[in-house]
């Protein structure tokens, strides 16, 4: 009932659908089909624009895939994007972060704002002032070396390197 009141405020408006880590939405790819190309939504024709992004591209179908007109790859966040995001999310959060503790959070977060406010929050259960200290006591308890590289990369890392004139998959 609630997805026809929203198809039919839809109905009335050019709307924008934005659907994020569409890769998650598995098994539904055929609605998603179905509405970009009957331009319908629960049988109503709707004036839309369909916008998903994923960072697993190919974890979608090709089908779903190849009727994306427009792809963009977007680059990762630059050292100073990425101090502004844990500055900006430190602050929301009432807590305080000296400018080192903020730089070594974005260098270990591989410029990705997810894994720098969870680091974040991780350094918060060590106090709610992060300097230095505390971004290593979280660093050491989430097992993430200077690199950025958690526990399970580098044992990725290690198997591939064993095996390296051997072909293998991981699975």
């Amino acid at each position: 009932l609630e997805m026809k009141k929203f198809a039919g405020w839809l109905n009335s408006r050019k709307y924008l659908i934005y659907l994020d880590e569409i890769h998650g939405a598995r098994g539904s790819s055929e609605v998603f089909l179905k509405a970009m190309e009957e331009r319908k939504i629960l049988d109503r024709a709707l004036n839309f624009t369909f916008v998903a992004s994923t960072n697993r591209m190919g974890l979608l179908p090709d089908a779903l895939l190849n009727r994306f007109q427009i792809k963009y790859n977007l680059a990762r966040y630059t050292s100073e994007e990425m101090q502004t995001v844990i500055k900006h999310s430190a602050r929301i959060a009432g807590i305080e972060i000296d400018d080192d503790a903020c730089g070594k959070i974005e260098k270990v977060s591989r410029g990705i704002p997810r894994e720098a406010q969870n680091i974040l929050r991780r350094c918060n259960d060590f106090g709610s002032h992060v300097t230095m200290d505390t971004v290593q006591k979280a660093l050491s308890h989430l097992e993430i070396d200077d690199t950025g590289l958690t526990a399970m990369d580098i044992r990725y890392l290690k198997a591939i390197e064993a095996k390296r004139n051997n072909p293998q998959s991981l699975k």
